[in-house]
């Protein structure tokens, strides 16, 4: 069981960019695993863990995408690799908005094959912030918590 490069993965990438879309909740469902799955998004506060919440919060985010200030564009898939049944995509994407500014996100997919179907079991969405905002007074910093 060596590892190797997945077109398969690469190609599962792309129909779910596209199932994105058009707003293809069903592609999402049948594609999730059923084995905790756990899926975190960019802020803080995004972890959503298990079938039932992953779902529902995709759902939410389908229904309310066109309502966001700013649009996914410009996804590549950087690696897609599996060994045996485990695989993972890498990719990257921006988060563009309508003066043309954007942010670089980061993506990291954790599949896993059941029954001959890869299944998305964890994932992470990450902001790609320049090193250069990563200092004291930054506006991307969290404030210091003070103790009580």
């Amino acid at each position: 069981m060596g590892l190797r490069r997945s077109a398969e993965l690469e190609a599962l990438a792309e129909d779910a960019r596209a199932a994105w879309e058009r707003g293809d909740e069903e592609w999402f469902t049948t594609r999730l695993s059923a084995h905790d799955p756990v899926m975190l998004g960019s802020a803080p506060e995004e972890v959503t863990a298990g079938t039932d919440a992953i779902n529902a919060m995709t759902s939410d985010e389908l229904a309310n995408r066109d309502e966001w200030e700013f649009k996914t564009t410009g996804q590549r898939v950087i690696d897609a690799r599996e060994a045996g049944d485990v695989g993972w995509i890498v990719s990257e994407s921006r988060w563009e908005f309508e003066d043309g500014s954007f942010l670089p996100v980061r993506g990291l997919t954790v599949l896993h094959r059941e029954d001959g179907v890869w299944k998305y079991i964890a994932g992470v969405t990450a902001p790609a912030i320049p090193n250069e905002l990563l200092r004291l007074g930054s506006p991307v910093l969290q404030p210091a918590e003070v103790p009580v």
